[in-house]
């Protein structure tokens, strides 16, 4: 990753506590450093890597936006195997454009017999066709998939992208269970920001 892109996520990823940066890329972590620093609970780790109420807020003229992600998902052996998705979310001044579903992704397999195991795979592009004419700046929103792990790679765009401006709104600092983290939502949009996950006040 370079020293802009860097430096771009730095500045647009919200709501974090921190985030961890590697060779490859850019993790959101909900807990600092020093919290995670605190336990030695596999779930806690977990929950604090996934993204739920994570996005990235940029201003832009680009018609199209991706995302080059490393995904990792929690695979339980209670929870019926099938094909799963990542789930992205996008909005241009408020108003959604679409979602974007990427499959593959590394597992993190849990309370199996043989203990822990991890099982590595490749990154996804999400792409976000924003409409627009390519000349006036809007904001632009991505969510991240609320159940995953998100290691950004790289972004790229037909415009040059910058952060967005902080909106200045109230802030709800919250710790809840599967409901507040939206675990059963089908997009991330809006998670993190109501312990309700239907509901539109925060969104």
């Amino acid at each position: 990753m370079n020293r802009a892109t860097l430096e771009l996520l730095r500045a647009g990823l919200r709501g974090v506590a921190d985030i961890s940066v590697s060779a490859t890329g850019v993790t959101p972590m909900r807990l600092p450093a020093w919290a995670r620093s605190q336990t030695d609970s596999d779930w806690m780790l977990i929950a604090s890597e996934q993204a739920s109420g994570v996005r990235l807020e940029l201003q832009t003229a680009a018609t199209w936006l991706e995302l080059t992600v490393h995904t990792t998902g929690l695979y339980l052996p209670w929870i019926p195997d099938h094909v799963r998705w990542a789930v992205f979310s996008a909005r241009v001044d408020g108003e959604p454009v679409g979602d974007a579903r990427v499959t593959g992704g590394s597992e993190r397999h849990l309370a199996e017999p043989g203990g822990p195991r991890f099982v590595r795979d490749e990154p996804a592009v999400a792409r976000f066709d924003l409409g627009g004419t390519g000349l006036e700046e809007r904001r632009v929103v991505v969510w991240l998939s609320q159940n995953e792990s998100v290691e950004i790679l790289d972004v790229r765009a037909d415009a040059a992208l910058s952060p967005a401006e902080p909106l200045g709104r109230l802030r709800w600092w919250h710790h809840g269970s599967s409901i507040s983290h939206c675990m059963r939502r089908r997009r991330p949009a809006g998670c993190g920001r109501s312990p309700l996950p239907t509901s539109s006040i925060w969104t």
